[in-house]
């Protein structure tokens, strides 16, 4: 007698044959997806990138042979002969010092023959060192150190040049001092003037001047100028 299947056995079998069919299918496609991306890229890097890739980046080799030195790279004195030290770029490019510049004006406050002619200086700034002072009377030559005239007085760097524009009734010597007084010396902030009288009348001098620091220079403050004027008892000059 011959077995018919049920209708429910007849749909269990057929749902667990397409699952099995599904799951044939899935498996063998992902693989052979991965296996041709795999074989894609390598074709493409060889066949579209690779010959671009090497126009535009130099090799290792390429690289060396082009920007290094002997053996493939710079020595220690190689690299030291063509690029130049802090020190030596310091000293080569560091900012250029300042010059200083201002007029001066002194007189005696009597009219004594032989009273003093004096007064003071300031630059504005302080300095790490006193510069070396020098004072040019009318007519006299410009020495070493400074340059220019008294319309337009300059300074070498450490050098204080006090240009003379008129004098009056003054004695032929004129000094520029530090604060003992010392002829041709200042300080590091700025210098005494002073002279005499030769007559029985006011005297007085007065110029320009230009200092250039020879080294480190600190303002005093913000907005500080240079300022000349005589000493107490006389009207102050600026």
């Amino acid at each position: 007698m011959k077995h018919t299947p049920s209708r429910k056995a007849l749909g269990l079998v057929a749902a667990s044959a397409v699952m099995m069919t599904g799951a044939v299918a899935v498996t063998p496609a992902g693989a052979a997806v991965q296996d041709r991306a795999a074989q894609g890229w390598g074709k493409i890097w060889k066949k579209k990138l690779q010959d671009k890739a090497d126009q535009r980046y130099y090799t290792k080799t390429q690289s060396d042979t082009k920007y290094a030195g002997k053996g493939g790279s710079y020595t220690k004195p190689e690299s030291d002969a063509r690029y130049y030290s802090k020190t030596d770029a310091d000293a080569r490019y560091q900012a250029r010092q300042r010059t200083y510049r201002g007029t001066y004006l002194v007189g005696s406050p009597s009219t004594v023959a032989g009273a003093y002619v004096f007064g003071d200086l300031s630059y504005g700034v302080t300095l790490a060192a006193a510069p070396t002072a020098h004072y040019i009377q009318v007519g006299a030559a410009v020495p070493p150190g400074c340059s220019g005239t008294a319309a337009a007085p300059s300074a070498d760097p450490g050098h204080l040049c006090v240009f003379e524009s008129q004098a009056l009734n003054v004695g032929a010597t004129r000094y520029v001092t530090n604060l003992a007084f010392d002829a041709s010396t200042a300080t590091p902030t700025g210098a005494w003037l002073y002279s005499t009288t030769v007559g029985g009348a006011y005297g007085f001098f007065g110029g320009t001047w230009a200092m250039q620091p020879g080294g480190a220079a600190t303002v005093a403050a913000k907005g500080a100028v240079p300022e000349v004027g005589p000493t107490e008892g006389l009207p102050r000059v600026h």
